[in-house]
């Protein structure tokens, strides 16, 4: 596997998403409030599966900085990620879109190194091409789940017509 390439399609994976983000952004007043018993499992396994994707940058870290970076890492973000609220769907939308930046500022720092080599002080299991591969997929997952949380909380017919072709390119 080639880690840089790998990475690559990550990076290209996050800013697309942002990028959809952004436009769904701009249809607020065409997203429903998101606090209702309804949509509440839909918000909440979002974000959960979210802040599962800072994991992967944790994982990253570790790899190429070492065990004190990767724990800084987790303790900064964890209390950042413990303070945002995420009770509409447009603080849901600015949650994830925050977890991406924070993973493409970590993809992209491991891309800018020449070599890119692993920490000697850190871990080693199950190694950066899974760990990669993993977070390709989990990538993959969260942007469906996203989508579809947009999609059941709609009113505009253009979003949920976007929202189709997106989920259909996915």
């Amino acid at each position: 596997m080639n880690i840089a390439s790998e990475l690559s399609i990550i990076e290209m994976q996050l800013v697309e998403m942002g990028r959809i983000i952004d436009e769904i952004r701009g249809y607020r007043q065409h997203l429903l409030w998101f606090a209702d018993a309804e949509s509440t499992p839909y918000r909440m396994l979002t974000q959960r599966n979210a802040r599962t994707a800072l994991n992967h940058a944790a994982t990253l870290v570790g790899y190429y900085d070492g065990y004190a970076a990767r724990g800084a890492f987790q303790k900064r973000v964890g209390a950042e990620s413990d303070a945002r609220l995420v009770r509409t769907l447009q603080e849901l939308l600015d949650y994830v879109h925050w977890v991406l930046n924070e993973l493409l500022a970590v993809i992209r720092n491991l891309m800018g190194r020449r070599p890119l080599a692993l920490c000697k002080n850190g871990p080693t299991k199950p190694g950066p091409p899974r760990t990669i591969e993993v977070c390709q997929l989990h990538l993959q997952g969260l942007h469906r789940t996203l989508l579809a949380v947009v999609l059941r909380a709609t009113t505009c017919k253009d979003i949920e017509r976007k929202i189709q072709g997106f989920l259909a390119s996915i």
